[in-house]
């Protein structure tokens, strides 16, 4: 297999493993788990950021969920430390998360990283 392929598939494996263990973490609730879900999905990766926000309205929409229980979800996302809100409307995300996802997705597959 090519290099390319490898990675590919690495990266496939860790968002995997991302998403999994966010979907099954009780530290969350389900509302919480979607918001936070969402956020990554619109992010920039290399600076764990969420830029792209698109307010809270439209949030909510997309999600299906009260424009409120959005604003609630973010609020105890940021006091539990998954995420961090900034001046210029976006969000930061903990990239300690995806650290342990790639963590685990090494030991995981280390075939995957060998070459």
């Amino acid at each position: 297999m090519h290099k390319k392929q490898l990675a590919e598939q690495f990266c496939s494996k860790l968002w995997d493993s991302f998403f999994a263990s966010l979907r099954s973490t009780e530290l969350l609730t389900p509302c919480e788990k979607r918001v936070l879900e969402k956020l990554w999905l619109l992010g920039t990766i290399k600076t764990s950021t969420c830029d792209a926000y698109p307010g809270h309205v439209e949030f909510a929409r997309s999600l299906r969920v009260s424009e409120h229980r959005v604003k609630l979800a973010l609020k105890k996302l940021e006091m539990k430390g998954f995420i961090k809100s900034v001046r210029r409307g976006g969000y930061l995300l903990n990239p300690l998360l995806l650290e342990a996802a790639y963590d685990c997705t090494k030991r995981d597959y280390p075939d995957l990283l060998a070459s």
